[in-house]
């Protein structure tokens, strides 16, 4: 039951009504002021750089997290500590329970929690105020470093950016007031941390002359540990030197696409192509056939596609022989026998999805 914009109570809300009487206006979207705070503090080596930044003034609405089903890839907000459980909760919670199958069929026509997610409940303030970055420097004292005889200045340095969020509207309840979600794919703002080393090398013709012998002798050691990376032997997983392994890689010997509603047109026993492409013809549907066979822009995607058709057959294929080289390696030991049977059979039924598809007889 709802209370609709009369204030009397209902079961039935038109979520698509035109009418825009009852909605309730909260305020601005975009902040009125923003700023930002920085300054810097030097003490012997060592500094530090601290920036803030802040808005104030606009609303924020509360992500739509709250369904009528849930499944185990979902992250649940911290709210649903907070639900309606018990009868008399009511008092002391306005979030709603999660509902049992019973209740979202008696309300499916109602989107119920549409009209929690989009109430003026889950409007939170778009205040805040955050330690946007952190920046911590020492320079090493040269008498360090002074008899190499290769740098004038050495620094360290560590910054983080979006470190802390001081303050925000508790019913944010970790929603970020910096980040709006609109669709598609979006990243959050995350805290992230940098270390930087700076060495400001010594002008001199000796300093530049050992700088390069250090990079030649850097440069010659790389190229001979990638020398001996290369020629190192594939490990043992990798190596098909064991019936299991031959197995295992049969596997994916299968073509791993959908061809039932393709290769099945070209079957003798298929004679209404239209129950198996809506409202084609044969004429049509072999023309179809013939623009792919000759790679013309024929736009399809998914996993009926034609190109995904082809990929997935000749890699199948592909596995097949390799699988048919490891058995030959092996000698072909009775107990493969089996298995180079199954082999020569995945490529032949390979082979005959890709003719049936690109060869077909009109």
């Amino acid at each position: 039951m709802f209370y609709d914009e009369n204030g009397t109570i209902t079961s039935d809300i038109n979520f698509q009504s035109t009418s825009t009487d009852y909605l309730k206006y909260e305020g601005p979207t975009d902040p009125k002021y923003t700023g930002g705070f920085n300054n810097s503090f030097t003490w012997k080596g060592i500094s530090l750089d601290i920036f803030f930044t802040f808005q104030a003034g606009n609303v924020i609405r509360l992500n739509p997290v709250f369904n009528s089903s849930y499944n185990d890839s979902q992250a649940t907000p911290k709210e649903f500590f907070n639900r309606w459980e018990f009868r008399g909760d009511e008092k002391h919670t306005n979030i709603p329970a999660i509902a049992d199958k019973d209740l979202i069929s008696d309300l499916s026509s109602t989107y119920p929690y549409s009209a929690y997610n989009y109430s003026d409940i889950r409007v939170a303030k778009g205040d805040f105020i955050r330690l946007k970055s952190l920046s911590v420097g020492y320079t090493i004292p040269q008498k360090l470093f002074k008899s190499w005889k290769l740098f004038s200045d050495i620094r360290l340095r560590v910054t983080g950016k979006n470190l802390w969020l001081l303050y925000s509207d508790k019913k944010l309840n970790g929603q970020d007031p910096e980040f709006v979600n609109t669709g598609g794919v979006a990243q959050p703002i995350q805290k992230t941390s940098y270390f930087f080393i700076r060495c400001q090398f010594l002008n001199h013709p000796y300093t530049m002359k050992k700088i390069k012998i250090y990079l030649y002798i850097g440069i010659m050691s790389f190229c001979t540990s990638c020398s001996d990376f290369l020629d190192k032997v594939p490990d043992e997983r990798t190596q098909i030197d064991s019936p299991d392994k031959v197995s295992a890689l049969l596997v994916n010997a299968y073509p791993k696409v959908s061809y039932a509603a393709i290769v099945n047109t070209r079957c003798d026993y298929i004679t209404d192509f239209g129950s198996v492409y809506s409202g084609a013809q044969p004429g049509a549907l072999f023309s179809f056939m013939g623009e792919n066979f000759l790679w013309k822009d024929v736009i399809e995607d998914g996993n009926d596609s034609f190109e995904n058709f082809w990929t997935g057959c000749y890699a199948a294929i592909a596995v097949s022989n390799q699988a048919l080289i490891s058995i030959d390696e092996l000698g072909t030991p009775s107990s493969t026998i089996n298995q180079k049977g199954e082999a020569l059979m995945t490529r032949a039924f390979s082979h005959f999805c890709l003719a049936s598809l690109f060869c077909p007889t009109i």
